[in-house]
Order: structure tokens, then C-alpha cells, then sequence
């Protein structure tokens, strides 16, 4: 059994190695759609940060909140949670949205969010109040993560507001992996350093 898990690991590492010899960009949503595993770990990790987001925040001023790029549903579902009134809209690649239900029906939330999948590029839903991005600007390089806003803004009624819930990375050395990993996009982890970006 861990020599499996050994060969699926070198299978996924050539399959990295391969698109930087071939200097090829390899889209995250396409890789995980390839790799299942990985995916449900990355989906995984936004749990702990869930917690944390949506108490710092007062999401009890929207009726309408779409997570775009929600992965399987476990920010969204702690939102959900914390707020009876409000209403969700799930939003990923179909790939990952179709893992949401169970997500959702386990924090009994099911009833009041919608799965859509699409992709970011092209459009999001429309009709909110407010648009989530968790770990997702960081991700891509600068005119990606425009589009990406453009994208949003496009969906987005003059009193919408867009949320970004994002990791800011202190300036000097940082004893954590996080940076590296979810913001290995071309700017990303420059991006998190910046000064305009931290505010």
C-alpha cells in the first residue's frame, strides 16, 4: 500500500516536471482535476482559516453571498452557519463544485446554498451583495487576478461588495510553508509582501 502511494507521488511530480521542461503553464483547476487526492487536500486546508474568517468578519449586513473559487464548500458552510438569514451561492470548476453537497449538507446548509460551477475567467454569478475570494488573488499572476476582478465586478451591483480573505505575509523571514504553497503564482508572493497590498 505506501509503495502505491510512493509511485502516485512520482507520477504527480513528473507530471510538474514535464510542463517545466516544456515551459508550459499547468492551470491549477486543470492539474487538481487531474489529481483528485491533491485537490481534496487543498480543499481541505481553507477549513482551520474558516473558522477565523468568518468570525472576524460581520457577514450579517448581506442577504447574498457567492464564495467564488469556493472549493467544496467549507467556508461558505461556516458562514452559513453563523448567519441564518443569509443565502449562499458555491462557485468553482465543476470538477471540485460537485464535491460541495455533502460539504454543505453536513453543516445543514444545504437548503439555503446553490452550487454553481463555471470558471472565473469567463463570468461568476450575478444578483449577490457580496463576492468572497479566499486564497484566490494571491494565486494567479497580475493580470489574471484582474481578469478575475473584472470578472466579479461585471456580476456586481453598484452596492456589492467584494471580500478578499487573504494571508499577509510579515516583511523579513517567515517560519511558514503557506506563502510558498498557495501563493507560488508568478506575483504572488511578492504581492503578499507589498506594501499597497497589505494596506
Amino acid at each position: 500500500m505506501q509503495i502505491d502511494k510512493v509511485d502516485e507521488a512520482k507520477q504527480r511530480l513528473s507530471h510538474r516536471e514535464q510542463a517545466l521542461r516544456e515551459d508550459r503553464e499547468i492551470r491549477i483547476d486543470d492539474y487538481l482535476a487531474e489529481h483528485p487526492e491533491d485537490a481534496a487536500v487543498m480543499t481541505s486546508v481553507s477549513t482551520n482559516e474558516s473558522v477565523s474568517i468568518a468570525g472576524a468578519y460581520d457577514f450579517g449586513r448581506f442577504n447574498t453571498i457567492v464564495d467564488v473559487g469556493g472549493g467544496r464548500g467549507g467556508m461558505l458552510a461556516t458562514i452559513l452557519a453563523g448567519h441564518p438569514h443569509l443565502q449562499g451561492v458555491l462557485f468553482d470548476v465543476p470538477t471540485v463544485a460537485a464535491g460541495a453537497d455533502e460539504e454543505l449538507s453536513g453543516a445543514e446548509v444545504a437548503g439555503r446554498c446553490e452550487v454553481v460551477s463555471g470558471d472565473f475567467f469567463d463570468s461568476v454569478p450575478d444578483g449577490a451583495d457580496a463576492y468572497l475570494l479566499s486564497a484566490i488573488i494571491p494565486a494567479w499572476d497580475d493580470d489574471q487576478a484582474v481578469q478575475i476582478l473584472r470578472t466579479c465586478r461585471a456580476a456586481m451591483a453598484d452596492s456589492a461588495s467584494i471580500l478578499l480573505a487573504e494571508v499577509v505575509l510579515p516583511d523579513g523571514p517567515v517560519p511558514s510553508m503557506h506563502g510558498e504553497i498557495c501563493g507560488s503564482g508568478d506575483a504572488g508572493h511578492d504581492r503578499w509582501r507589498s506594501p499597497a497590498y497589505r494596506g
